[in-house]
């Protein structure tokens, strides 16, 4: 192989590994490893809180996350607080107004690791083995289920298309297969696969926060050095969508990787001329 191609497929290597450290090194626990942190440090937010919502999403085939998120509700103020447990540690993002459908969350629900296996068991493989695309995101609320109970639901986004299958992990019972996901979408951190890809010379990226964060999105080349700021300012939680011109950019393999708070995702996309 001419040495030319070997040194730079040996960067690409290298590189992507560097950009894909930071998660990789990342503690993966279940929702239950931070809990008596966050609800610690949320106490010194307000005297009368108790946790809601908990969500995830980056969550692996044994129910464990490198990031998750937490949402408290103080009942008196009406307001949520949003926390992030991450790489062995609880960090306070934001509030905001109480809103509609967050309510207390049921504690032995908490455990999202035998919460997995059932709905796996129950389900969820039949779901990965149908759409084996499919990026597995976790949501622990009550809020559009039955009689309002509280229960894990997994969902399974499908990144080749807009499909999210919702699956409640009491029963394995699917709640909904929805070609809209921007409600669930809203509460969980995200960073989507741009589209179309490959592409010239433009391509969408979108992406969600949970919560008000400042987002950084970048893109490299495969030397690992910088070449287009996409964002970079303090956003409120939602789902967005951004386009990269890239006009002048040579063609070839490229790496955007967002930053918001503690999370931190990277993927590939490819420019053809």
């Amino acid at each position: 192989m001419n040495s030319k191609y070997s040194f730079r497929a040996f960067s690409l290597i290298i590189f992507s590994f560097c950009l894909s450290y930071p998660i990789m090194s990342q503690m993966r626990v279940t929702a239950a490893y931070y809990k008596n942190k966050v609800d610690s440090l949320a106490h010194t937010y307000a005297s009368k809180i108790q946790l809601g919502p908990i969500s995830c999403s980056d969550l692996d085939t044994t129910g464990r996350s490198s990031n998750w998120y937490y949402i408290y509700i103080s009942l008196d103020s009406i307001k949520e607080y949003h926390f992030t447990g991450s790489n062995n540690q609880v960090t306070f993002d934001s509030t905001c107004k109480m809103r509609d459908g967050v309510g207390v969350t049921d504690i032995p629900w908490i455990d999202s690791d035998s919460a997995y296996v059932i709905a796996d068991r129950s389900g969820g493989s039949n779901i990965r083995k149908r759409f084996p695309t499919c990026t597995i995101m976790s949501y622990l609320g009550f809020d559009d289920l039955p009689d309002n109970m509280t229960r894990w639901r997994f969902l399974y986004k499908c990144s080749d298309s807009t499909r999210m299958i919702s699956l409640n992990a009491a029963n394995g019972i699917i709640v909904s297969v929805d070609n809209n996901t921007n409600q669930i979408t809203r509460r969980l951190f995200e960073l989507n696969q741009n589209y179309p890809n490959p592409f010239n010379p433009s391509t969408t990226i979108k992406f969600s926060l949970p919560s008000k964060s400042f987002v950084s999105l970048k893109v490299f080349d495969i030397m690992g050095r910088e070449v287009a700021t996409i964002v970079s300012e303090q956003m409120l939680g939602g789902t967005y969508s951004r386009q990269w011109n890239a006009a002048n950019i040579s063609s070839g393999i490229y790496f955007y990787r967002i930053q918001a708070g503690s999370f931190i995702e990277t993927k590939k996309l490819v420019l053809l001329r």
